[in-house]
C-alpha cells in the first residue's frame, strides 16, 4: 500500500497501543493518536493491509481526494454518506443498546489501485447521526456485491434516511487481498 511501520512511526510517533489484528491471522493493528485523528495501520510480516483515518477534532478537514485518488469528494467528519458515495457495494448498520455504527463500502477497481473504501460512523469522532430503526446488523457481512444483492438494496432503501444525515467519521482503506469488514463498533 506504499507506507511501513516505520513510516508510520516517522509521522506519528510510538503507536499508543498494538494488538492481533481480528480475524486476520499474523497481523497487528497499531493504533496511533494525534491531537486530531486516530490512525490505524494493520500490518503483516511488514506489508500494510489496510490502514484508517478517525477524525476526533471537528476542526480538522480531511480532504477525501488526497486520500481515494481523487475518486470520492468530501471531508472527514463533514460529508455525508449520500453525498460521497452514490451507490456503495456494501453497508452494515450495528445497533446496540448504547452504541450505533454504519458503515458503506465503495470499489473502484484499477483507477484505485485495487483498493476498498469503507466510509463509517461509529462512537469514535466527530459528526451526527440518524439511525436506520434497526434494531440488528443489516446489509451484506462481508461487504460482498456477490452476496445477498438484492437484500442490500432493500436496506438501503430503509437507510435512506440515515445516508442523508449521517456524517462518516472514518475511512479504512484496504488491500484486495484483505476482506473489507470493518468492526463497526471498534
Amino acid at each position: 500500500m506504499g507506507f511501513s511501520l516505520n513510516y508510520a512511526k516517522s509521522f506519528f510517533g510510538t503507536p499508543l497501543m498494538q494488538k492481533d489484528a481480528y480475524n486476520v491471522a499474523g497481523a497487528v493493528d497499531y493504533i496511533f493518536t494525534t491531537e486530531h485523528a486516530w490512525i490505524v495501520a494493520r500490518i503483516q510480516s511488514g506489508e500494510v493491509l489496510a490502514w484508517s483515518v478517525t477524525v476526533t477534532d471537528k476542526r480538522l478537514k480531511v480532504d477525501l481526494r488526497n486520500l481515494t485518488f481523487g475518486l470520492v469528494k468530501g471531508k472527514l467528519g463533514r460529508s455525508r454518506f449520500s453525498d460521497v458515495v452514490e451507490q456503495p457495494s456494501g453497508v452494515i448498520e450495528e445497533v446496540g443498546s448504547v452504541s450505533y455504527a454504519y458503515a458503506e463500502r465503495t470499489y473502484f477497481g484499477r483507477p484505485s489501485a485495487y483498493q476498498s473504501f469503507v466510509f463509517m460512523h461509529n462512537l469514535e469522532g466527530v459528526g451526527t447521526f440518524e439511525n436506520g430503526g434497526s434494531t440488528s446488523a443489516v446489509g451484506t457481512r462481508p461487504f460482498s456485491p456477490q452476496t445477498a444483492r438484492s437484500r442490500l438494496w432493500k436496506a438501503l432503501g430503509r437507510l435512506a434516511s440515515p445516508r442523508r444525515s449521517t456524517h462518516f467519521r472514518r475511512v479504512a482503506v484496504t488491500t484486495r487481498s484483505l476482506k473489507a469488514e470493518p468492526q463497526c463498533g471498534r
